[in-house]
Parts: C-alpha cells; sequence; structure tokens
C-alpha cells in the first residue's frame, strides 16, 4: 500500500491519492494537518467528508522521542486508541 498527499500545515482538507486493497476509499479520503506548537503536530483524516482518525505526534524535548497516539472507529463503530512510541537510538 502507497499513500500520498501534498498538504500544508494549515488545518485545512487535502486529498489523499493511493494504492491499496479498496482503492475507491482514495477518491474520497481527505487529510489536514495542523501545527500545535514547536513540538506538536496533529492529523485529521475524513473519509466521505466524515472524521476517520485523528493522530496527533509529539517530539520531546530532547529530540530523541516521538510519541504518535491515534483515535478513530473501527468498522464495527467501536472506539480504537493506539500509541505508539519511537526513540532515537
Amino acid at each position: 500500500m502507497h499513500e500520498e498527499a501534498n498538504s500544508k500545515f494549515d488545518g485545512h482538507d487535502y486529498p489523499v491519492k493511493g494504492t491499496g486493497p479498496n482503492q475507491a476509499d482514495y477518491a474520497n479520503r481527505t487529510v489536514a494537518h495542523t501545527r500545535v506548537d514547536a513540538h506538536t503536530f496533529e492529523v485529521v483524516v475524513k473519509l466521505n467528508g466524515k472524521l476517520a482518525n485523528t493522530r496527533r505526534f509529539v517530539v520531546s524535548q530532547d529530540g530523541k522521542t516521538l510519541t504518535d497516539t491515534g483515535t478513530g472507529t473501527d468498522p464495527q463503530r467501536r472506539k480504537v486508541v493506539s500509541v505508539q512510541i519511537w526513540d532515537r537510538q
């Protein structure tokens, strides 16, 4: 699977292009990036104009850790939360 979007950190929706198992999803998917502060930005993904998921990326003060927190819903409309922590070696 491959996805790409040309966007700015302005909170506006931009179309997503990609290849994957359900190609029809890409015709209706948008992404919006917003810078929260010097260490944080958010990504909002919409499908057919409705919120699909939100991700918040936070870089630690020392620049060695990136925390990616995602929230959304699964196909059964249950809330899903994921947290990934990345450490620079």
